[in-house]
C-alpha cells in the first residue's frame, strides 16, 4: 500500500514519541515541501523525520489539477 503524508501527523506522533508507529504502514511518502516545512524550523519531530528511513521524499510534478487549484487560488477560474 502507497501512503501519503502531509506535516500534521509527521508532528504529531513525533510531538508524542510515536512516530514510528507509521512505520507499521510500510513505505510512507511526503512531498519535498512537506519534509522542508517539518525540518526547516527545527519544528518538533524534525529529527525523527530526517533520520527515518522508511519516509521517502518524492518531487511532486505539476498536474492539470495543482494549476486548477493554483488559478481559483488567484480567483482566475
Amino acid at each position: 500500500m502507497k501512503i501519503v503524508s502531509n506535516s500534521s501527523p509527521l508532528i504529531f506522533f513525533s510531538a508524542i514519541g510515536m512516530l514510528d508507529i507509521l512505520a507499521d504502514f510500510g513505505d510512507i511518502s511526503i512531498p519535498k515541501a512537506v519534509y522542508e516545512e517539518v525540518t526547516k524550523n527545527d519544528l518538533k519531530g524534525s529529527n525523527e523525520v530526517k533520520n527515518a528511513d522508511w519516509i521517502n521524499v518524492v518531487e511532486i510534478e505539476e498536474h492539470e489539477s495543482v494549476a486548477f487549484s493554483s488559478a481559483l487560488d488567484a480567483g482566475e477560474a
